[in-house]
């Protein structure tokens, strides 16, 4: 059986090395070698990444509300713009002046000095109104694919 991309091994693995059982410890375990223990847990975290890069491709196609912030902007400025841009597109945003300006300062705090952003970052808000704040030069190799693969712009610059 499977639970999301993980088989039952995987997650016995995933369990045990959270634990903090060594590789030799879990082959012992589930005898079998520690060198098998390796690949499957490099398989695990292989899944993980692709689970999560399918998640932003997703929210990146699908957010109605998509603000690229550019170095130089005010912080106290952004909450504004987002809920003004949100409104423009009729979604709700669940979130108020105080949550949007954490987000900013907590996900993506190297880009930010003192009150002003010094990188790019994307603030997305999808369907149900929630935020999501990505530094912009890690996610910008999955919307120029993106562009790429539907022939337009998706992120106004």
């Amino acid at each position: 059986m499977k639970l999301g991309f993980f088989t039952e091994r995987q997650i016995k693995i995933l369990y045990l090395r959270n634990k903090g059982l060594l590789l030799r410890d879990v082959a012992e375990i589930m005898k079998t070698s520690y060198q098998n223990i390796s690949l499957i847990e490099k398989r695990v975290y292989r899944n993980v990444k692709l689970a999560k890069d399918t998640i932003l491709i997703y929210r990146i196609i699908t957010s109605p509300v998509k603000i690229l912030l550019l170095a130089g902007s005010h912080l106290a400025e952004i909450p504004r713009k987002v809920i003004l841009e949100c409104d423009k597109r009729g979604v709700k945003l669940k979130a108020d002046f105080t949550l949007i300006y954490k987000l900013i300062r907590f996900r993506t705090s190297e880009n930010i000095r003192g009150q002003y952003i010094i990188k790019p970052i994307l603030l997305l808000v999808d369907l149900q109104g929630q935020p999501y704040v990505y530094d912009y030069e890690s996610v910008e190799p999955y919307i120029r694919e993106i562009e790429r693969i539907i022939g337009e712009k998706i992120i106004e610059q």
